[in-house]
């Protein structure tokens, strides 16, 4: 298989109140860091695809972005959450909650956001999927398990996987 993808550019750990980019982010939490990568198709300039990832001071996943040429915006929202069960079980839980914008509607989307503060982040996205894992781990034999739910097609639920 041919490498048809290079890459153009990588910043990573950059500080978010140096961050100058253009991605759109949905989430409300002020991220600590970002990364961007910026990927180009061999033999096809302007056809790049942008990957933004948002973090938090502790470098956990906040919200990650992309922008890919001639494909709608998509962005995940993640969320993370511990929890002791007993005395020997400790539970991460991260939920990741994934929208889609039409780029023909950024300006429209950008003006609801600008002219209507009411509104939420996610006014004119389409929610796609949410999936949830629970990852619990024993603290007495180190014993792992993982538990993943995933709804997909969100509008009309139709598949739910475990």
């Amino acid at each position: 298989m041919v490498n048809t993808y290079y890459l153009i550019s990588k910043d990573i750990g950059k500080k978010f109140y140096r961050y100058k980019g253009d991605a759109i982010r949905v989430s409300s939490q002020i991220p600590y860091t970002i990364d961007e990568v910026i990927i180009g198709v061999k033999g096809k300039i302007g056809q790049e695809r942008k990957i933004t990832t948002f973090r938090d001071s502790k470098g956990q996943i906040i919200e990650r972005a992309f922008d890919y040429f001639n494909k709608p915006y998509r962005n995940m929202v993640y969320t993370r959450q511990d929890s002791i069960i007993g005395q020997e079980n400790f539970v991460t839980t991260t939920t990741i909650k994934e929208y889609t914008l039409p780029k023909r509607i950024l300006s429209a989307y950008k003006d609801l956001k600008e002219n209507f503060q009411k509104l939420g982040p996610l006014v004119l996205w389409t929610p796609q999927k949410i999936e949830t894992n629970h990852l619990c781990e024993n603290i007495n034999n180190g014993e792992r398990i993982l538990s993943r739910v995933s709804v997909s097609n969100i509008e009309h639920p139709t598949k739910h996987n475990y």
